[in-house]
Formats: C-alpha cells, sequence, structure tokens
C-alpha cells in the first residue's frame, strides 16, 4: 500500500512529466513555421533540440522507436551528404536544420507515442485557439484590453520580412502606416503563423484528432472552438478540408434522429462555406483578384518546379538554393518563391531525396476514415503551404501508421536477399572463391 510520501512523489513525477510532454508538442508547433520561429529560427531549433534532449535525459518511461529510429539515420546521413553529392557547400547550414527536425521528431514520438501525442496535441491547440481567437475579437472589433499587449513584446519577422505585432497567442501584421493591415475589407486571423493559410493546418489536424482520436460530439465546446477558428482564418484550403472532414462525420454512422439534425444544422454549413467568396472567388472567378494573386501564382509557381525538376530529376538543386530557383523563375515570369511545398521540394532535394527522406510515410490503410482526413489535410496543405519536414507534419503523418508499421523498402530488399541465400546456400566453388 502506498504511503503518503509515495503519493506526494507519484503526483510530482507525473505532473513533471505532463508539463514536459506539453512543452514538448508546443515546441513541435512552434518550430513548425510559427513567427517564434521565422524571426530567429537557428536560436529557436537549437532551443527545441536542447529540450528534447533534456527529455531524453529527464524521462526514463520512454521506448525508442526502431523504426523511426532507422529512418533518421538514413534521412539525416543522406541529409548531411546532399550538400556533397551537388557540390554546393553554401547552403549546408539549412541541411543541418532539417537533420535537427527529424532527430526533434524522433525524440518526441519516442517519449509520447502516437496516442499521448494526439491527446496533448489537442489540448495545446485548444489551448491556442481560445485564447487566440479572444484576441482576435479584440483587435479586430473591440480595439479595446489587447492594445496594450505589444507594447510590452517585440515585434516578429516572417520569411519575407513582414513585420507582426506580438500579442503572444495572436499576431497581426503592421502596414507601411505602422496599422494592421487589413485584407479585402476583412481582417484574417493568422494564429500565430504568418498568414490563415498555415493557422489552418494546425487547425484541422486538432479538428481531426477532437472527432477520430478523442471522439468529441460533433457539437462539442472544442470542435466549435476550431471550426470558428479555421473560419475566421478565410483560407480556401482551410473550408474545403473542414468540409470534408465535417462532412465525413456527418455521413458516418450515427442514430435516425441525429442524422437528421447534422443534416439540417452541417449541410446549410458547409454549402455557406464552400460557396463563399473564399472559395468561389479563388477557384471558380477568373477575373477577382483572389484567383489572380492566389490561383493563378500558385499555378504558375508549380509549372516553375517542373521545370526545376526537370532538368534535375535525380538529386535537385538543393535545399535553400533559392538563386537557382530564382533564374528558372525569371525565365517564366515567376515570383520570388514557390508557395507549393510538395512540388519545391522535389524540385529541390531531387527524387532520390524525396524517398528517402518520407519512405516512412508512403504505406498506410487508406481504409481508416482518420487516416484519409489526415492524408487530405496534409496533402492539401502542402501543396499550398511549406510544411515539408516540419516537426507537426513528420507528427501527424506518423500516425497513420500507429497500428503497424510498414517495412521500410531498403529493409525488406535485404531481408530477400539474406532469405534467398539462406535458402539457396552458396556452392562449394562459390566459397572457395569468397574466401580468396
Amino acid at each position: 500500500m502506498l504511503t503518503q510520501t509515495d503519493r506526494h512523489q507519484n503526483f510530482h513525477t507525473y505532473s513533471f512529466r505532463s508539463f514536459v510532454e506539453h512543452l514538448l508538442v508546443l515546441m513541435s508547433i512552434l518550430a513548425s513555421g510559427s513567427l517564434y520561429y521565422t524571426t530567429s529560427s537557428d536560436l529557436f531549433l537549437l532551443l527545441y533540440f536542447s529540450i528534447c534532449m533534456g527529455a531524453f535525459i529527464l524521462l526514463k518511461k520512454f521506448t525508442l522507436s526502431k523504426y523511426y529510429f532507422h529512418y533518421a539515420l538514413i534521412s539525416i546521413g543522406f541529409l548531411l551528404m546532399h550538400p556533397l553529392l551537388l557540390g554546393n557547400f553554401d547552403i549546408s547550414n539549412i541541411y543541418f536544420g532539417y537533420s535537427i527536425r527529424i532527430a526533434c521528431f524522433l525524440s518526441v514520438i519516442s517519449i509520447l507515442g502516437h496516442q499521448r501525442f494526439s491527446l496533448t496535441y489537442l489540448r495545446v491547440m485548444l489551448f491556442v485557439c481560445f485564447f487566440n481567437l479572444i484576441l482576435h475579437i479584440s483587435n479586430v472589433y473591440l480595439f479595446q484590453f489587447s492594445q496594450l499587449i505589444p507594447s510590452f513584446l517585440p515585434d516578429l519577422e516572417s520569411w519575407d520580412g513582414y513585420t507582426y505585432k506580438n500579442y503572444i497567442f495572436y499576431f497581426a501584421r503592421i502596414g507601411i502606416d505602422g496599422n494592421s493591415v487589413s485584407h479585402s475589407s476583412f481582417i484574417r486571423n493568422i494564429g500565430i503563423f504568418w498568414e490563415g493559410g498555415a493557422y489552418q493546418y494546425f487547425l484541422n489536424i486538432a479538428l481531426i484528432l477532437s472527432l477520430y482520436v478523442k471522439k468529441n460530439p460533433i457539437f462539442s465546446f472544442p470542435n466549435w472552438i476550431f471550426v470558428i477558428s479555421i473560419i475566421t482564418t478565410f483560407s480556401t484550403t482551410g473550408y474545403l478540408i473542414m468540409a470534408v472532414v465535417l462532412a465525413s462525420i456527418v455521413m458516418g454512422k450515427s442514430s435516425k434522429r441525429m442524422f437528421f439534425v447534422k443534416i439540417l444544422i452541417i449541410i446549410p454549413l458547409l454549402l455557406t462555406v464552400l460557396l463563399s467568396p473564399v472559395i468561389f472567388n479563388k477557384l471558380f472567378d477568373s477575373d477577382s483578384r483572389e484567383y489572380v494573386g492566389s490561383t493563378q501564382r500558385r499555378v504558375l509557381d508549380t509549372v516553375v518546379d517542373y521545370n526545376v525538376f526537370r532538368d534535375n530529376p535525380l538529386l535537385g538543386i538543393g535545399l535553400g538554393n533559392l538563386e537557382g530557383w530564382k533564374s528558372y523563375s525569371a525565365q517564366l515570369s515567376g515570383g520570388t518563391s514557390s508557395s507549393n511545398g510538395l512540388t519545391n521540394y522535389l524540385s529541390k532535394i531531387g527524387l532520390l531525396g524525396f524517398l528517402i527522406t518520407l519512405y516512412p510515410f508512403m504505406r498506410f490503410d487508406l481504409k481508416d476514415k482518420m487516416n484519409q482526413m489526415i492524408l487530405l489535410c496534409n496533402i492539401l496543405s502542402i501543396l499550398s503551404q511549406n510544411f515539408m519536414l516540419t516537426p507537426i507534419f513528420l507528427l501527424s503523418m506518423s500516425l497513420l501508421h500507429q497500428k503497424g508499421f510498414a517495412t521500410p523498402l531498403l529493409f525488406r530488399i535485404l531481408a530477400f536477399i539474406r532469405t534467398h541465400f539462406h535458402r539457396y546456400p552458396l556452392s562449394s566453388e562459390s566459397r572457395s572463391f569468397q574466401n580468396l
């Protein structure tokens, strides 16, 4: 029977572990492209890596995943060799950053596991979203109590050099006149990221985990917070993902009474979202500013990436080789950077690097509804944002394998060779030749 001292000790141990787990998930979210990260990426990555290594030392109970350990070794080895293969050492620093991200991913998934990561991510995002919504409403509609917060905090910067006011859980872009920038007569909720299209990715992942892992009812408080937050991002991709996720729940198993209730409430909401200017203008109105500035640009970025990949299919031009990409873009009258994270990553890492760094996530059970939603969310999001090899991208994609790991192709080939020679032993001539 446990004494009172033992109970206190167990409580403190559990509290400390819970704090570390929530800190690891929060840092994983922030290191996946938040403005806290982009303002000082090198220092932030070192802090993130230090916390992960400290958690490994302090927390005794964890299971190191051999599957992802092998993946981390192979991927990091290739990333560190890639500049050497290209003969371009000016871009080597970015490879260390990607290597640290993969190492941190290995730490987090080994310490938390899939189930604990999912539930912890849900709690962290709900906390962030709740305060973000309050600050967003205050900043856009009330202009009262939250205006004092940025005066005590430093401004933050995005990759493209824009400056943002810091409200801790909410950022507002600063224009030339020093005021918040509005887009098409509305202010998008960008959360703690550089734009609403990035914030929606983390919100939709949280919505999927709330519905499929936590199994919260569709009208529960967390789901309302996530849905309202997604609506405030005014993100076309976010709206499409949310519509599919909610529709999958509505059309799922339920009582006849609840089915009709869902139909009466959710279907009108989905139609309103899909027919809203946020989606309709970008996809169907070729004369609108949204179509020219977003859809047309993304198509052109994809064409540029294709041309880069066509000329450098095996190894690409190198991660961080922005000047090389711009030379192709200038010939096609494109922009200064690509908005298609998937094709841009393929053009810079090449087909070989693409397969090596992403092979664990290429086999999964598509019959599982949650897997379908997570895969949809990741594919649509990386087609419009650069989330490749970020911690949350790796962690969310790893959820596709939580019921059983697919054996890596390299290991399956080695196992086949070993089995083949075990069944058909070498002849005496072969053995004598092998001993030479």
